[in-house]
Formats: C-alpha cells, sequence, structure tokens
C-alpha cells in the first residue's frame, strides 16, 4: 500500500503542466500540493502585456517567491515600487501587501512558488468562476484587499 500524501517524483518538460488561461493570461501548475506532501508548490505565469494585477492585495494564508524568466515585471511591495527585469527575484512574505503588473508590450514569464501549497489551487477555480465568485474565492483562499493609509 503506498501513502497517498507522500511527496513523489515530478518530471515536467518544457509547457508540460496543467494550465488555465484567464483573460490574456496562462498559468501553468508544475507542482501541486499533493505532490509536495503540501510544503510548497509551483508554477509558472505567462503574463499578458499590459496586464495588471487587483490593486493593493496581501497572501494571509502563504508566503510566496517570484522567479522572472523572461520580460519585465513591475512590483508594488508595500510602500516601495520596483521594475523587475529578467533574472529578478522576489520575496512576498505572509501579509505583505502587494500588486504587480507588465508594463511590457510583449509577454513576460515568472516563476512562483509558493510555502505551504494549496494557493495553486485558486488559479484553476478563478479561471472556472464568474466574476461575481471571485469575492468568495479571495476569501476562500485568504486574499485580502488592503486600503491606502
Amino acid at each position: 500500500m503506498t501513502d497517498e500524501t507522500a511527496e513523489r517524483e515530478v518530471v515536467l518538460l518544457a509547457g508540460e503542466g496543467k494550465s488555465v488561461a484567464i483573460g490574456g493570461n496562462r498559468i501553468t501548475r508544475k507542482l501541486a500540493a499533493e505532490e509536495s506532501n503540501g510544503a510548497f508548490s509551483v508554477i509558472e505565469y505567462r503574463v499578458a502585456p499590459g496586464f495588471t494585477a487587483p490593486p493593493l492585495h496581501a497572501n494571509t494564508k502563504e508566503s510566496w517567491a517570484a522567479y522572472v524568466l523572461e520580460g519585465a515585471l513591475g512590483f508594488r511591495l508595500g510602500p516601495e515600487t520596483a521594475r523587475a527585469p529578467t533574472g529578478s527575484f522576489l520575496f512576498f512574505p505572509r501579509g505583505m501587501p502587494f500588486t504587480w503588473w507588465n508594463p511590457e508590450e510583449k509577454p513576460a514569464r515568472l516563476l512562483v512558488i509558493y510555502c505551504p501549497a494549496g494557493f495553486e489551487r485558486y488559479f484553476e477555480e478563478v479561471g472556472a468562476a464568474g466574476r461575481d465568485e471571485i469575492p468568495a474565492l479571495w476569501r476562500k483562499y485568504g486574499i485580502e484587499p488592503v486600503t491606502e493609509s
């Protein structure tokens, strides 16, 4: 008998993984919670030109890190704004207010790691949800809007 919650090997070639399209973006799950025993998850995010994420918000259940694979992205981390070109690395501790965007006229790609795992499921659910279902998904996944002070 095997333990279904145990970590297991995962080998994905370029372009492989479960993908969902949200607007002009493509989010591809590379490692899910059940493959790492809940320790962390990994997605590859292809970001459409001109995309802007929701206004300042915070993830309350997980920290996450991003590595820019291609293109450049803008980030607002608390009060600071940063331009992150290819090769940039960013870390977002749980609860840190942030937003981000693609200021370029070409797509960008980033690799994102969530710790602990679970947030990767948000993208699958939001991809299938109607606009009126988004607030409930924010509550479910611990996303909180942050008001400017």
